[in-house]
């Protein structure tokens, strides 16, 4: 009888070289989605995991560093992934300093980096719209907050700052067009900018008041598809933005649920609430609130909508609550929900659930954003 200790019953295992990494594919599939990880716990190791939303198995296919309320953008153009970071010199104290890392896409090495003047990046909880490439992603844009607003235009060509943008008692970047981009400002206006080639303001305006901050105001994340930005507000209402002419035309708003639904105390989720697929549905995370504005657990829905139209397609039931959906920009789009520490995929059309992604840490809620590629 052959002992199972003896030689001959092992098969002869190749050692593993050290260190072992693969090369991404220069351009990534639209199944594959970028994941801010927070790290709560050490922001300085904060960072960005990539994964395949489509993939039973093998779906984390790499991750890069972000440190301390990172902010990122996806350059499909150049092939290269932009974080706007922050560094103190004995870690969490001393001299700060503040850049923009740029890693290639393929390896994920870091390539080069931007030096960031004044430590103005705005420190606080990411979204989507502090960290935008302008249309020909050309200039980076970052939201800074001293208190004092501005945005810091950085030439990602030249790889140098180009220049700052104020925008006193305004929040957050909304590109459009080739070098275009819009801010919403306190008194619920909107001001819009255009900037030259040297990333100068060539031309800048300021709407009237559309935006009601004090009774119904727009959530700052919007939907964007045929250049029209559709926000919703915080009573269940879509204010649609379109940007397609010399000046920004503010279309009427409509309300996403019906009468019966509003006594029901249905309402958009707050955070990364809205996403558009390639075809133009439009994607809104809803819950069911109590008086006082706080959540009712478990009555997460995504309802899907034909904004043109204005009639709701569908409402898909999650099988946990969320806090942030994306559609990736596939032509059978995944819906995917982000809850607490994993991730629900969906088929965006059908709302059959697929697969769970994630829950590695039973205790943990460190995933902010998620990032899609179209």
């Amino acid at each position: 009888m052959l002992s199972i200790f003896s030689a001959g019953a092992f098969a002869q295992v190749p050692l593993d070289t050290i260190p072992n990494s693969r090369t991404l594919p220069g351009e990534y599939p639209e199944s594959w989605v970028i994941v801010q990880d927070f790290n709560y716990p050490t922001m300085v190791l904060g960072g960005y995991i990539i994964i395949d939303v489509a993939a039973k198995t093998d779906q984390v296919k790499g991750q890069f560093q972000g440190a301390q309320f990172a902010g990122f953008a996806w350059s499909n153009k150049r092939a290269e992934l932009y974080v706007a970071e922050s560094y103190y010199e004995n870690v969490g104290y001393g001299q700060r300093s503040d850049l923009v890392t740029i890693y290639e896409q393929a390896n994920l090495q870091a390539i080069g980096k931007v030096p960031l003047p004044g430590n103005k990046r705005a420190f606080m909880s990411p979204r989507t719209a502090m960290t935008r490439l302008t249309g020909n992603e050309r200039f980076l844009l970052l939201y800074n907050f001293t208190p004092a607003a501005s945005v810091t235009v950085v030439d990602m060509e030249q790889r140098i700052v180009a220049g700052e943008v104020q925008i006193p008692g305004c929040t957050f970047i909304y590109p459009y067009a080739e070098q275009s981009f819009f801010t919403l400002c306190g008194d619920g206006s909107l001001a819009h900018f255009t900037l030259d080639a040297a990333g100068n303001v060539t031309d800048e305006g300021l709407t009237d008041p559309f935006n009601d901050i004090d009774n119904d105001a727009m959530y700052m994340t919007p939907g964007v598809f045929d250049q029209v930005f559709y926000f919703p507000t915080q009573l269940g209402k879509l204010q649609p933005v379109r940007l397609s002419g010399a000046e920004p035309e503010i279309l009427p708003s409509w309300s996403l649920i019906s009468e019966e639904e509003k006594q029901e105390r249905w309402r958009p989720v707050k955070r990364e609430t809205v996403d558009v697929d390639r075809s133009g549905t439009l994607y809104v995370l809803m819950h069911r609130v109590e008086e006082d504005g706080a959540r009712i657990g478990g009555t997460s829905e995504v309802w899907s909508f034909d904004p043109a139209a204005r009639e709701r397609i569908a409402r898909i039931g999650l099988r946990k609550d969320a806090s942030a959906i994306a559609v990736t920009g596939e032509d059978s789009p995944h819906l995917v929900t982000l809850s607490g520490n994993g991730f629900g995929v969906y088929e965006a059309k059908t709302g059959e659930f697929i697969h769970e992604i994630g829950g590695w840490w039973e205790d943990a809620t460190t995933f902010q954003l998620i990032h899609t590629n179209k």
